[in-house]
């Protein structure tokens, strides 16, 4: 079944999947022109191991997926989330979510495909800069379980990829403008309402 999937994947998918693996290697080519010595200037009681970084490097071809669910717009849009206006964040934060279910989301194939690319690393964006999370967290609703999809990718991905022997990474920022937004958005109601009874009849 395997086989027949992986003769349905076009060439483009080939080439989508090398051309994004290069910016993953972006990090290695910058930790690699800070030379060797980077190592030695890293403290005893870091949480940084050295050994680590030479382990990455080692890895070679790795492939990064960002993907979430801004994706149904045909671009990335957390990044025009910052200063865009209250009824494009309402829509982005309540609509999304519930018409976001990839029904064609297959992780095995992805990884079978990564594997046959020969990717020896993938990172996933886990929580993009919207603050959407592609994980089951009780620390906002915005996350993957509350669309019709409710399935934990990022388990998903992390345990498909390993299956390929394929090591798997997070990339997860600390940004969290939907959740700003929605702060925003209740402060707000709340300064009118109260705007509005004090004011005069």
């Amino acid at each position: 079944m395997l086989v027949k999937h992986m003769r349905s994947i076009s060439f483009r998918s080939v080439w989508l999947i090398r051309f994004l693996s290069l910016t993953a290697l972006v990090p290695v080519v910058t930790m690699q022109a800070r030379g060797a010595d980077a190592a030695a200037e890293v403290p005893a009681e870091s949480a940084n191991h050295p050994e680590r970084v030479e382990w990455f490097r080692d890895l070679g071809f790795g492939l990064f997926i960002h993907w979430s669910l801004d994706s149904q717009l045909g671009r990335g849009f957390s990044q025009s989330m910052e200063g865009a206006s209250a009824d494009f964040l309402r829509r982005y934060i309540e609509e999304l979510p519930q018409t976001f279910n990839p029904e064609d989301f297959r992780p095995d194939a992805w990884a079978a495909l990564a594997k046959l690319a020969g990717v020896s690393y993938v990172v996933f964006t886990a929580k993009d800069h919207s603050g959407f999370c592609m994980f089951e967290t009780a620390t906002t609703d915005f996350n993957i379980m509350n669309t019709p999809l409710r399935r934990d990718i990022v388990e998903e991905i992390v345990t498909r990829f390993r299956a390929q022997g394929i090591a798997p990474g997070l990339s997860f920022s600390p940004d969290d403008i939907g959740g700003y937004a929605i702060r925003e958005s209740l402060r707000s109601a709340i300064s009118r309402e109260r705007c509005r009874r004090t004011m005069p009849a």
